[in-house]
C-alpha cells in the first residue's frame, strides 16, 4: 500500500447482504497482500459475527472494514440487547444452544475483542498480513 490514507468501508447489512460482507472482507485482505488461509480465517470469523448480529439484534448490523499496511481490521456492530454472559473460553458442548459462533470466530481470529452493553455489541477483529 502507498503512504496515502488506507481505504475504510462502512456499510449496513442484513441477512441478504452476508455474501457482500464476505466479499468486502476478502477484497480488503487481498488488497493489503494477505493470502491463503489468513484470508479464509478472517472471512469465516466475520461471517460468524455478522450472522450473530442478524440473528440476535433485529436483523441488521454495521460493518466497518479498514485496511492498513499491517493487515485488515473489521468491526461488526449491532443495536441488540447485548450478550448475556462472557465469551466461551472452551469449545461449547455439543448440547449447547448458544455461544458456538463466537467461539468459532475467536478460534479463527484470536485478535478479537467484544464490547457488550444493553445498547448493543461491537466485535473488533484484526488479521495481520503475514
Amino acid at each position: 500500500m502507498s503512504s496515502r490514507q488506507a481505504p475504510t468501508v462502512t456499510e449496513y447489512f442484513s441477512v441478504d447482504d452476508l455474501h457482500h460482507v464476505r466479499v468486502l472482507v476478502e477484497r480488503a485482505c487481498a488488497a493489503v497482500g494477505m493470502a491463503g488461509e489468513r484470508i479464509y480465517r478472517l472471512v469465516f470469523a466475520v461471517n460468524e459475527i455478522a450472522i450473530n448480529a442478524v440473528k440476535h439484534a433485529g436483523g441488521w448490523g454495521v460493518l466497518t472494514v479498514r485496511q492498513s499496511r499491517h493487515g485488515v481490521s473489521v468491526e461488526v456492530s449491532d443495536r441488540g440487547p447485548g450478550l448475556p454472559e462472557a465469551l466461551p473460553t472452551e469449545r461449547p458442548s455439543v448440547t449447547a444452544t448458544a455461544g458456538r459462533g463466537l467461539w468459532m470466530a475467536q478460534q479463527q481470529c484470536p485478535d478479537m475483542t467484544v464490547k457488550s452493553s444493553p445498547d448493543g455489541v461491537t466485535v473488533r477483529l484484526f488479521m495481520a498480513v503475514g
